[in-house]
């Protein structure tokens, strides 16, 4: 059979064309290992590359070691290498012995093997290279740039020993700074390298369990077997940090921790564990709130406060305690360490400290244990006017009371009836009822009321601006010949009006929180036409005053303050609060500061400062659209009617998308795409783990021949 015939003569040529490779193979592996340990063993063993130089190398071998024809070379930076020194034909290194080479003879005071004037070091620091007589190299140290491994230039110098094993020349981990003191010099010249410096030892003392808010006191025992000046670090386990042999730490949350001290010598570190656990601080329920004001005259974020009252006779440590809103409100304020109540006390906490900003339309004031357990609260409903605090009773039921009292016994003053609510006449006493006088008062314009003294008996006309009942109760707004004036209907229930009705109104002056009004029974006030709704007057944030009060405004500017169902637009003249009442029947919508806003609204006076309030949801617009959607009202808001016409008007300029919005799917996706710079480039090919270890070419030679006898059998069993 030729086929097979064929078959089996290649087989054969391959099987003695592998034989002829295997026994070359071994022939070399065999001169490499006989190569190999005729290889010398001399290593660059110490550099004294500070003061006057020196440098010493060592034979690791077992036999006399010939120098004749090796060189000592010098690389600096980027430079080619250069020679420094060609040993002669005399030069010899003993076995295990050591040879000396200084700068001059008072480099050390022990005889050097050669004194080379050539050997001047940078203190920068070089690479240095030995060469045997066929330029091989035997050995290296440093690095062409990037300083010196080790070793100082205090003292005269200090120099850099090699380790033992020698290791890598070119890597820092095989040398160290000596600690050794011969010959005249701070080093080891021709002797065995010092040991090196060794780490100092530390041992920690401290609490090993606290309460949250309370502060424990750490120490740190440190020793140095050089006498080495050492620092210590503190690594607390929940982000704190400090330095010291001994320093206090304060945990604001329970767990368990592990604490990490670190003593360093500036060489060599040691560390130290100390485990330590936080529990929470139980709160006696002798602590109770006692008083909040949400709604203060002038500005929320100076005025409102949440007040404790401590009922027990006993101090109460409230430190990492917590004063909080209702929840999912505001970020919850924890108390400092070493907050104590003493026994009978008042204390309230502002909002300006605590940046807790309590809502208007019903919220509650708690105090939390550290670990967010509910210790009490105040929970209240609708804030019935400003200024009103709510106050807890003996008997520990609560009510509003005319009276704040921050930080002293709680007083119950009622609040004014309805109808005299702050209604101040020029004496200071409540202005007369409208009723009072059966005469009609006299015609005077919106803009003149301001100027009259309270209680006057008038009669104003305009056209209404904002509804009944809709920025208060008993509440609208007129507008005429660029005035504006609010009607407060202090006794029956007001006509139903629509945005643009003219009305008559006979009543007397009089103000709330120093805003100008005439106030009116429901008798006084009459319907006598329609007309358009005046166009608003455009300003300044910073320039709503006493000329615009009572008047329909539009401003623009930027979102600063967000709080409830308030918020303050800036546009650069000053800040200005937009007070959204519950009575619109819709709440303030998702705005984010720095947003560009334009409100429309009513310019109302409140104690000291002015504030704008907006009628209808179509009332705030962001970048040209509305903020949210208004639904399309029409019928009645409270007593009285939105007209039709207004009502589309506002429906059509809804547009839901302009809301504030999260990022969008494909800005999250372009995040997720970029991601860190750290995470998107790739490794340098030099930081890469080698694949396979290092290992002798004998070794890989072995396994090669085992791999090529394995194909050989193959190829046998075939034949």
């Amino acid at each position: 059979m030729p086929g097979r015939s064929s078959h089996a003569t290649q087989g054969a040529a391959a099987s003695r064309l592998v034989i002829s490779l295997l026994i070359g193979i071994s022939f070399l592996t065999l001169w490499f290992s006989a190569h190999a340990q005729e290889e010398p063993s001399v290593v660059i063993n110490e550099i004294m590359w500070g003061g006057v130089e020196y440098l010493e190398l060592r034979n690791t071998s077992d036999a006399e070691i010939s120098l004749a024809g090796w060189e000592l070379q010098r690389q600096r930076g980027e430079q080619e290498p250069t020679r420094i020194f060609t040993f002669g034909e005399g030069d010899t290194i003993g076995a295990g012995d050591f040879y000396l080479i200084e700068r001059n003879e008072d480099a050390t005071t022990i005889p050097a093997d050669k004194v080379i004037s050539a050997l001047a070091l940078l203190n920068t620091g070089e690479l240095l290279r030995l060469l045997d007589a066929e330029n091989t190299i035997v050995d290296q140290a440093n690095q062409p740039s990037g300083g010196w491994f080790a070793g100082r230039t205090t003292g005269g110098g200090i120099s850099m020993e090699r380790k033992d094993p020698p290791g890598s020349g070119v890597e820092a981990r095989s040398w160290h700074t000596s600690t050794g003191a011969l010959g005249g010099r701070h080093g080891t010249p021709r002797t065995p390298n010092s040991p090196g410096n060794r780490p100092p030892s530390i041992a920690v003392t401290g609490p090993t369990s606290l309460f949250e808010g309370e502060r424990g006191a750490f120490s740190a025992t440190v020793t140095d077997p050089d006498g080495d000046r050492v620092t210590v670090s503190w690594d607390f386990g929940d982000g704190g940090r400090a330095q010291g042999t001994s320093v206090t730490h304060t945990y604001g949350r329970a767990g368990s921790f592990t604490i990490t001290a670190t003593a360093s010598d500036g060489s060599a570190e040691a560390e130290a564990t100390h485990a330590v656990l936080v529990r929470t601080r139980p709160l006696p329920t002798s602590v109770v709130v006692n008083e909040t004001l949400p709604d203060p005259v002038g500005s929320d974020a100076a005025g409102e406060f949440i007040e404790l009252f401590n009922t027990a006779a006993e101090s109460v440590d409230l430190s990492g305690a917590k004063l909080d809103d209702a929840e999912g409100g505001s970020t919850p304020y924890t108390l400092t360490a070493g907050t104590v109540l003493q026994g009978r006390e008042y204390r309230s906490f502002p909002r300006s400290e605590t940046r807790l900003a309590l809502n208007n339309n019903g919220d509650s004031a708690r105090l939390l244990a550290s670990d967010g357990t509910v210790v009490h609260s105040l929970i209240y409903g609708d804030v019935p006017r400003e200024g009103a605090a709510w106050a807890r009773k003996s008997d520990g039921s609560a009510e509003w009371t005319a009276t704040p009292t921050p930080g002293a016994a709680n007083v119950f003053t009622p609040l004014p009836a309805r109808g005299q609510e702050d209604d101040e006449g020029a004496s200071g006493t409540p202005s007369p009822s409208p009723s009072a006088s059966p005469s009609a008062g006299r015609f005077v314009s919106l803009a003149e009321v301001r100027s009259l003294a309270r209680g006057a008996r008038v009669q104003v006309s305009g056209v209404v601006t904002a509804p009944p009942n809709l920025l208060g109760r008993g509440v609208f707004y007129l507008a005429e010949s660029g005035s504006g004036l609010q009607v407060f209907v202090s006794k029956g229930d007001p006509p139903p009006l629509s945005l643009g009705d003219r009305v008559t109104v006979d009543g007397v002056t009089s103000s709330i929180r120093n805003e100008a009004r005439v106030r009116a029974d429901a008798a006084g006030v009459r319907k006598t036409g329609s007309g358009a709704v005046p166009a608003s007057v455009e300003a300044k944030t910073g320039a709503v005053g006493e000329a615009l009060e009572g008047t329909l405004v539009s401003v623009r500017g930027t979102v600063t303050k967000l709080s409830g169902n308030t918020f303050t637009l800036d546009d650069g003249s000053g800040p200005l609060r937009i007070l959204i009442r519950e009575t619109t029947g819709w709440k303030r919508p998702q705005l984010s500061k720095g947003q560009e806003l334009a409100v429309v609204g009513l310019a109302s006076q409140s104690g000291a400062t002015y504030r704008i309030l907006p009628r209808f949801e179509s009332d705030l617009q962001l970048a040209g659209r509305v903020a949210a959607s208004a639904a399309a009202r029409s019928g009645t808001v409270g007593a009285g009617k939105v007209s039709s016409q207004s009502a589309a008007a506002r429906s059509g300029s809804t547009d839901r998308a302009s809301a504030p919005r999260g990022r969008t799917a494909a800005n999250r996706a372009n995040t997720r795409e970029a991601g860190p710079p750290s995470l998107r480039a790739s490794s340098p090919r030099s930081e890469r783990k080698p694949l396979t270890p290092h290992l002798p070419v004998p070794t890989y030679v072995a396994w090669g021949s085992a791999g090529v006898l394995g194909i050989l059998r193959l190829l046998a069993r075939r034949t």
